[in-house]
């Protein structure tokens, strides 16, 4: 199983990272990997929404809101992956002085036995890497009110504390 949480300060307050994670499609926007996403229209906020994401390869996940604290954090857990068992997140953010620190804490656990156990070791630092991309992508977004420019703008340093 992998268990990553990774923090990022952000020079925004926590309500404008909080706007960025609640925009349940905006995810295409701070996700590499996200082509896509969109929301369900009866119930896009709180426990029992959903969010779809196409994914860069084609592939398409479900993602099912568990936990939801309004301005605060989330847990939505994801299905679809192809030999994952379990893929959970929680995204959560927290008022520090003039700044907010952006937490994400993320579960997967791959199928397959031994096998899958090997897989996750092989994927653990992608999956860090991702992790980090994500959260400057939601602090850049939250300091300027608008997805970042690939061609232009320059992500934030990852700063793990404020």
């Amino acid at each position: 199983m992998i268990k990553i949480k990774l923090s990022m300060c952000s020079r925004s307050s926590s309500k404008a990272a909080w706007d960025v994670l609640a925009d349940l499609p905006s995810i295409q926007f701070w996700s590499t990997d996200v082509k896509s996403a969109s929301a369900s229209a009866e119930k896009n906020h709180g426990v029992g929404s959903c969010r779809v994401c196409t994914l860069s390869n084609g592939l398409e996940i479900q993602e099912e809101f568990i936990e939801w604290s309004e301005g605060e954090k989330y847990t939505y857990q994801g299905t679809g992956l192809p030999g994952v068992d379990i893929a959970r997140n929680t995204w959560s953010v927290a008022d520090d002085g003039d700044s907010c620190l952006i937490t994400s804490e993320s579960v997967v656990a791959m199928k397959y036995g031994f096998l899958g156990w090997i897989l996750e070791k092989m994927l653990y630092p992608l999956a860090v890497y991702k992790g980090k991309q994500a959260l400057r992508s939601i602090a850049f977004m939250a300091e300027n009110g608008r997805p970042m420019n690939q061609a232009s703008d320059k992500l934030p340093a990852f700063l793990s504390r404020c």
